[in-house]
């Protein structure tokens, strides 16, 4: 102890005092001590989790409202982890650390979103994360690997901010409702006369104009049953010398093709010999001019046969004598 002069008092008074207390009560009142010093080194590391395993997780937002480091970390609505530290980053924003325990962490997955939370209204606020289970194996795998997680963080609200939104929500709704009480005024009195003149104007109509229209319904009715009656009689009568027609035009249609089926025939048997009489008559024709020209030659016939004397020629019209002009008497 110090031995300065602030402390000699306290020491003459325990020099005072413990020579009274006896040696045993002694030893209990430091063992009690140190129990009670024991025991608050416990809870302390139970407070902050000594000596058990935990992973890092790291999430960046920039705004910081509310968060401190200590705070807890819900998973599901049960404690998990705490707030380790918050740094702020040279772009304004925020980085938040916690420290999660490592049987949690295949629970917790990438696409995991952390936003703050609250117990009731004026409970204690928390970091809450939404769970993204993983298989066996996948877990297995994202322990062997290891590492940081970085996950997306949704910031509280701003309260400020919300009753700004809400007030201005009421005067746009308040306004709203004064537009609509004026249109209401005005033009809700006109679109009822409106609606009345046109009720009146229909009811006009459907007294009027539609038992016309369903009686010339009926009479039109009427008239296309009569059509289809003289159709139904005409198409009995002519029924029959239908059929008989079209058995005549079948029968017409297979006598033509018999007799074409027999003119192939015939000219086919008679195209032999034809072919060859006109052979023989062009030979004829060829034997008949060689004999004109052999003829022609010997001067046998005439060549007056042969060139007639040319017509002669019309006689020329007599020209009509002058007529003498009128002598004037002086």
């Amino acid at each position: 102890m110090d031995s300065g002069p602030e402390s000699q008092p306290l020491q003459r008074q325990l020099k005072r005092y413990l020579p009274a207390v006896p040696a045993q009560e002694n030893w209990l009142f430091l063992g009690s001590g140190l129990l009670l010093l024991l025991a608050l080194l416990i809870g302390v590391g139970r407070e902050q989790r000594w000596g058990e395993r935990s992973f890092r997780v790291q999430l960046r937002t920039l705004r910081a409202d509310g968060l401190k480091p200590g705070m807890e970390v819900k998973l599901s609505g049960l404690p998990v982890g705490r707030v380790t530290a918050l740094n702020l980053q040279n772009d304004a924003s925020v980085a938040i650390e916690l420290r999660i325990d490592q049987k949690y962490r295949r629970l917790i997955g990438p696409n995991s979103l952390a936003y703050q939370n609250q117990e009731g209204l004026v409970g204690d606020s928390f970091i809450a994360i939404t769970p993204q289970p993983l298989s066996r194996a996948g877990a297995e795998q994202r322990a062997r690997v290891g590492g940081d997680l970085t996950l997306a963080y949704q910031p509280s609200l701003d309260l400020r901010q919300v009753l700004l939104d809400l007030a201005q929500t009421r005067i746009d709704l308040s306004r709203t409702l004064r537009h609509t009480s004026q249109i209401a005024s005005q033009d809700l009195p006109v679109a009822l006369t409106d609606l009345r003149q046109t009720l009146r104007q229909t009811n006009r109509v459907a007294s009027q104009d539609v038992p016309l229209a369903l009686g010339d319904f009926r009479r039109t009715l009427d008239r296309v049953g009569q059509l289809s009656g003289t159709l139904n009689r005409e198409t009995t009568s002519t029924a029959p010398q239908l059929r008989q027609t079209l058995s005549e035009v079948n029968r017409t249609g297979v006598g033509a093709r018999l007799a074409s089926l027999q003119a192939e025939a015939l000219l086919r048997d008679s195209g032999p010999v034809l072919i060859k009489s006109l052979q023989e008559i062009h030979a004829l024709t060829a034997t008949t001019n060689r004999l004109l020209n052999l003829l022609v030659g010997s001067k046998l016939l005439d060549s007056k046969l042969l060139d007639p004397e040319p017509p002669s020629p019309p006689p020329a019209p007599t020209p009509a004598p002058p007529s003498r002009a009128p002598l004037q008497r002086p």
